[in-house]
């Protein structure tokens, strides 16, 4: 592409997006596209996107499209805001695969929503063979188990090149693929402060909701719905693979691990951080409360208490069981794996969730991990009770339960009938 033709595409590229794709064009107008020497190829921090002229001149119209398109991805799915406390280079090899992924739909459009706006694949990138729809932080925990030896610190970024080990994500015996990323390629420029992010989080937010009222229809949307479903609703994930990796995470700052409360769209997302692996060793005030209403069914019951032995079992770990309704009733204290399932009780009756604060505030107890099987259907608990504990729990959906109260007292989660031991 031509000096003088960059400006002049970027333009076009604008207005092609607007008229063809209105719910990414509408987003992007409220970003800036400028040029920079503080990147070799393109990239954004989540405020602008930024390329680089001679890398730019490189490409033709429809690779450049594709950049511009990627950048935009990023921004749209927060990726430069979910990075606290993650390895910076894995962390954009993980994104890189996410926003690729989605870009496979855009390169074969429909015949009726494509005009003159296209895309060609660049020939640098990460691109995996078959994306699934995976969040970012799913392939991240996968690809930084991997490479447990390559934790670098952020100031080394920019003086050298990593050799990534990357999983097979589809054959667990296939062989794994070795990922050459240099620092001064990464595309995500990870230098807002925590409040820039919130800020930018709650602005992108409004505007990502807006331009889906007005162009929901937008059949270019398939990809990147489900992906703004990840980010808002499927926090709720089975609740014993939210467990294991929360007991296993250390206190980095999280973002994608905070408390739903908060109203930025990612918050409600419960997936696995970056933490640091540590020995595996007894574990120690887990309290497990079990709402014993008549919603909740016996089998539900029965495989929430199987499954907590197999957690026991795994982590030889000792776990606090109490049933509760309108009051804690029967509870049974150390219980070990090989004496989990008599744990049991004989109570059915209404719900009250404040029993569970009840006994934990009469009781004095300070619970590492709290653990709350319930439907969810009961009055809302006030912040200043819930607010102490949030941190630490994980409520446990039953299948059909209702989330809405449920979010302000911790992370959510699901159980499923059929999950069986592994997770």
């Amino acid at each position: 592409m031509a000096k003088n033709d960059i400006e002049s595409q970027i333009r076009e590229f604008r207005l092609d997006l607007l008229r063809e794709m209105p719910f990414y064009g509408e987003l992007l107008s409220h970003f800036e596209i400028r040029e920079s020497r503080l990147v070799s190829t393109a990239g954004t921090d989540g405020r602008v996107i930024l390329y680089n002229r001679k890398f730019f001149q490189e490409l033709s119209r429809e690779e450049c499209n594709y950049v511009l398109m990627h950048e935009l991805m990023h921004i749209i799915l927060r990726h430069p805001y979910r990075a606290f406390g993650k390895q910076e280079k894995i962390w954009n090899v993980s994104a890189d695969y996410v926003v690729n992924g989605l870009m496979e739909g855009l390169l074969y459009r429909h015949p009726k929503c494509a005009g003159s706006l296209t895309f060609k694949k660049p020939a640098c990138g990460c691109f995996m063979r078959d994306y699934a729809g995976q969040s970012v932080e799913q392939l991240y925990y996968m690809i930084n188990t991997c490479n447990k030896d390559k934790a670098l610190p952020l100031w080394y970024r920019a003086v050298t090149s990593v050799w990534l080990v990357i999983p097979d994500f589809y054959d667990p015996d296939g062989d794994p693929v070795i990922l050459k990323v240099k620092g001064e390629d990464l595309d995500l420029i990870l230098k807002l402060s925590p409040e820039e992010a919130q800020h930018m989080m709650d602005q992108l937010e409004q505007w990502t909701e807006e331009a889906l009222k007005n162009w929901g229809d937008d059949p270019s949307l398939e990809g990147i719905k489900k992906q703004l479903f990840l980010l808002k609703k499927s926090g709720i994930l089975p609740w014993k693979t939210i467990l294991k990796r929360f007991l296993r995470e250390c206190e980095v700052m999280d973002v994608s691990y905070d408390h739903p409360e908060r109203k930025y769209l990612h918050m409600d997302l419960i997936l696995p951080g970056e933490g640091r692996e540590t020995e595996e060793k007894e574990l120690e005030d887990v309290w497990a409360f079990i709402d014993t209403s008549g919603s909740i069914s016996v089998e539900e019951k029965n495989g929430f208490i199987t499954q907590l032995y197999h957690v026991c079992k795994q982590f030889h770990a000792k776990i606090n069981i109490a049933y509760w309704d309108v009051s804690v009733h029967e509870v049974y204290r150390d219980v070990t794996s090989t004496k989990i399932l008599q744990a049991t009780t004989a109570y059915s009756g209404g719900t009250d969730v404040s029993a569970v604060y009840d006994f934990l505030n009469a009781n004095k107890i300070k619970a590492s991990v709290i653990l709350i099987l319930t439907d969810g259907y009961f009055a809302e608990m006030p912040e200043f009770i819930v607010q102490p504990y949030r941190r630490k729990t994980i409520v446990v959906l039953s299948e059909q339960g209702m989330d809405c109260y449920c979010k302000k007292m911790g992370k959510i989660a699901l159980i499923k009938k059929d999950e069986g031991e592994s997770a």
